[in-house]
């Protein structure tokens, strides 16, 4: 039956129509985003959705033991948080909660001088950062850049 064809292409029009086109952020403007995130609580996630391309969960989870130091360089251990519950891993949508990425030296040192005291991601309290606090965290960093806003998704690719 041919009917759905014609369906189909209209969607595919439709999806066209919306279709977004991202313009991420070039190198300048990722180190004048890095640079702005410094002095935030938001720093240590710039530096791991922009760097690394870990998600907004995933960047909550980072804390020093998820850093391995390896005979091939530094190691992250990435996990996934809960957004509900702030528990990490759980059921996910994907099978790939836990994954280990390389990642550069000095950024390796960075993480280790961000969470010396707890977790990566905080509050003033010193305690995990939800998602919400962490999202609007480098959205100011980005105005502060003065860069356009990307979201948070955007941020990582």
């Amino acid at each position: 039956d041919g009917r759905a064809r014609p369906i189909v292409a209209k969607r595919v029009k439709k999806l066209a129509e919306k279709a977004k086109v991202i313009e991420p952020h070039s190198p300048g403007e990722m180190y004048r985003l890095l640079v702005a995130s410094r002095e935030t609580r938001a720093h240590g996630g710039v530096l791991l959705m922009c760097f690394a391309g870990l998600s907004i969960n995933e960047a909550r989870a980072v804390d020093a033991e998820n850093l391995r130091i390896l005979r091939e360089g530094p190691m992250l251990e990435a996990q996934t948080i809960m957004k509900r519950t702030g528990e990490r891993s759980g059921k996910m949508k994907t099978k790939n909660r836990n994954r280990t990425l390389p990642i550069h030296k000095e950024m390796a040192e960075e993480i280790v001088r961000i969470a010396r005291t707890g977790p990566l991601c905080r509050t003033r309290a010193g305690k995990r950062s939800g998602e919400q606090s962490l999202s609007d965290g480098v959205l100011l960093a980005q105005h502060r850049a003065g860069l356009p806003a990307l979201t948070n998704h955007e941020l990582r690719h």
